[in-house]
């Protein structure tokens, strides 16, 4: 998955409108079949030093949220930058 688009990125009320609750750390997702896989930052503190990791969180898709994603162009495996 890429993240390196020409779009800009989605906002997270387009995600709200679909149902989702995103976490605050969520950055970008993509589409893949019927299910939406949101990218996931995580900051760790390990003593004096922080650790950042990236988890992927998926989730399927109704037959209306895939309509939605797909009519806003954002049912690529491409991948989106969520704003």
């Amino acid at each position: 998955m890429s993240e390196s688009n020409d779009k800009a990125p989605v906002p997270r009320q387009f995600f709200e409108d679909l149902g989702f609750e995103l976490p605050e750390e969520a950055f970008s997702f993509y589409v893949e079949g019927s299910k939406i896989v949101f990218n996931v930052q995580e900051l760790e503190e390990i003593g004096c030093s922080f650790m950042v990791r990236e988890t992927q969180e998926e989730f399927p898709l109704s037959e209306e949220q895939l309509k939605k994603l797909r009519d806003a162009g954002y049912d690529s495996p491409e991948g989106f930058l969520i704003l």
